[in-house]
């Protein structure tokens, strides 16, 4: 408001008769600001009234040396204050690391607001029970759990003073595995150094001797950290841990960035496969990067829609054609006789696929009984050799391992493509890191855009439909 009032002085938009305040201070406590509103005031014949400063005349020199001392003198004051109030601050936090409007930290209780914590006798015999817990190895929901059949409690949410009263309420909740994690990663707790009778505080990250007592050994607060962390590791729970199919895959169409995981702050489980489908998902980073021009504005995206969008695109767009081998092997040949002329080209595929059609014919006279075994070898050798003088020809011979390679990859395909919505996250997870490139995805529409496979599982589609890759 000050800011518009000021432009609009400066710019003529407002015409007044004069500017008032309660006192100087109160118009500004910069010098440079309170100069340059004397000057706009002058400048538009705009008088200045102080109810505190009365007398100050802006049209005298006298009058605006005197404003203007006043202004370096309410910038002094106001500076010497932030200082005073800022060391103030440090030197109680470094003292006990709370303000005296903060409430004490669990087992510890606060006699006088200018006396050091002290130990409540209750609760820290509770810290004690928690401590030998954790140094045995038990986890967070654990020591919660044995807090609250002890019957200990926490500080809950603070509540409004009730009417007619003097002091604020608070409420008593139950332990669970946070308020449990709080406690034991709180530094609060810990020996300052060994042989310290004092705890630890900290204070803008610096960690410094308070004045209130311990009630975890040095030693034994690392060694309770590392128990910890050593159990969540072992626990497979951790987020980064938990395999999400489409991770560094899913890319926004809109603004071309990949998608970041989401988790929901509900996300537990990782082996229940519903709720993870339900509690975790992916969204734009646009909101992140300040990127306005992007329309989904981080919209979230469950994990279960993507999941299911993509099993209907597999089953459409990876659908091979019946006599598939035999189209794969066919455009291959066409591919390695490519290199030669038209017409001698069309000669030896037709003499392959002659000589194969022999094969196939000799094999069936021989289950037949039409011909015996040495007429059958025979007849076999030299069908064969006449086969192998034309695949020197178009080297038939890396098309055979080529029609291997795609037919792996195209039973790879299907399996993937069948299988999809009941294999487990962890297979859907490997099968789209070997199968996808990348995702194109609309946030805004929901719904997958295109799809970039890899270059193997490409070639088994175009080989097999004789088209294009699918989008």
């Amino acid at each position: 408001m000050f800011k518009a009032l000021l432009e609009g002085i400066e710019n003529g938009e407002i015409d007044t008769d004069g500017f008032g305040v309660h006192k100087l201070d109160r118009a500004s406590r910069y010098s440079r600001v309170s100069v340059r509103l004397f000057d706009a005031l002058v400048k538009s014949n705009t008088g200045f009234i102080s109810l505190s400063e009365r007398g100050l005349d802006l049209t005298t020199p006298s009058g605006r040396l005197v404003l203007s001392v006043l202004a370096i003198v309410a910038q002094f004051f106001s500076d010497n204050l932030g200082t005073e109030v800022a060391k103030g601050k440090r030197e109680r936090a470094l003292g006990d690391g709370l303000s005296n409007a903060c409430r004490e930290p669990w087992a510890y209780a606060r006699v006088d607001t200018k006396e050091p914590f002290a130990l409540d006798e209750k609760d820290s015999q509770g810290y004690g029970l928690a401590l030998s817990m954790w140094l045995s190895g038990h986890t967070d929901p654990e020591v919660a759990a044995r807090l609250n059949a002890e019957g200990y409690r926490i500080w809950g949410t603070y509540q409004k003073r009730l009417r007619g009263g003097e002091d604020p309420v608070y409420e008593l909740k139950p332990f669970n595995s946070r308020t449990v994690a709080a406690i034991r990663t709180n530094v609060w707790y810990r020996q300052f150094a060994p042989g310290s009778p004092y705890g630890t505080v900290r204070y803008k990250d610096e960690l410094r001797e308070g004045r209130h007592p311990w009630l975890c050994p040095y030693d034994d607060w690392f060694r309770i950290q590392e128990v910890a962390q050593e159990k969540f590791r072992r626990s497979g729970n951790r987020r980064s841990e938990v395999p999400m199919e489409f991770k560094k895959r899913l890319v926004c169409t809109h603004c071309q960035r990949v998608m970041a995981v989401y988790y929901s702050n509900r996300f537990r489980d990782r082996a229940d496969e519903r709720r993870r489908q339900a509690q975790t998902g992916y969204r734009c980073r646009c909101r992140e990067l300040n990127d306005d021009l992007c329309p989904c504005k981080s919209r979230t995206l469950p994990s279960w829609k993507i999941i299911a969008q993509f099993g209907d695109w597999l089953e459409q767009h990876t659908r091979l054609p019946d006599a598939w081998r035999e189209k794969i092997r066919a455009r291959l040949l066409e591919q390695a006789a490519s290199a030669l002329g038209g017409s001698e080209r069309a000669d030896i595929l037709g003499a392959v696929r002659r000589r194969e059609a022999e094969l196939e014919r000799i094999k069936d006279m021989y289950q037949l009984g039409d011909i015996d075994r040495v007429e059958y070898l025979a007849r076999m050798r030299e069908v064969q050799a006449a086969l192998s003088g034309l695949r020197q020809q178009i080297q038939l011979a890396s098309v055979d391992a080529r029609v291997g390679e795609l037919s792996r990859a195209a039973k790879e395909l299907m399996d993937l493509a069948s299988d999809w919505r009941d294999a487990s996250a962890l297979e859907r997870a490997e099968a789209t890191q070997a199968l996808v490139e990348t995702v194109f995805y609309d946030p805004h529409e929901q719904r997958i855009v295109g799809v970039s496979i890899r270059q193997k599982y490409r070639d088994v589609l175009v080989s097999a439909s004789g088209g294009e890759a699918p989008a």
